[in-house]
């Protein structure tokens, strides 16, 4: 019962090095997975062996990705639907008073 306590134990503290040291980094997400991946590799490899290691490393790299993309996306959609429906000016639909004042200014 100690050993499972101790494994826990220094997993969450492998979590809390690694979160730390990841916010060091512009991509927090990036980094986590980065710094995670060497202490959960060797733990996979001994847990249940380096084909189904190797399976599980890549189906969670998929995943990351996926879930990246769809957030990603999903900020693009709320970005863009924030926008004002108003066209662009056009060039010259201002009035004439303030394309002289602006000539004038600029003449000074």
């Amino acid at each position: 019962m100690s050993g499972i306590v101790a494994t826990v134990g220094l997993l969450l503290l492998v979590v809390i090095v690694a979160l730390a040291a990841a916010s060091f980094f512009p991509h927090l997400l990036a980094a986590v997975v980065t710094l995670l991946a060497v202490p959960v590799a060797v733990l996979l490899f001994a847990l249940v062996g380096v084909l189904y290691t190797v399976f599980a490393i890549a189906a969670l790299a998929i995943l990351a990705g996926l879930i990246q993309t769809i957030t990603d996306t999903f900020a693009l959609l709320s970005a863009s639907s924030r926008r004002n429906a108003q066209p662009p000016e056009r060039f010259g639909s201002r009035p004439a008073q303030t394309r002289r004042s602006e000539r004038s200014r600029i003449a000074a």
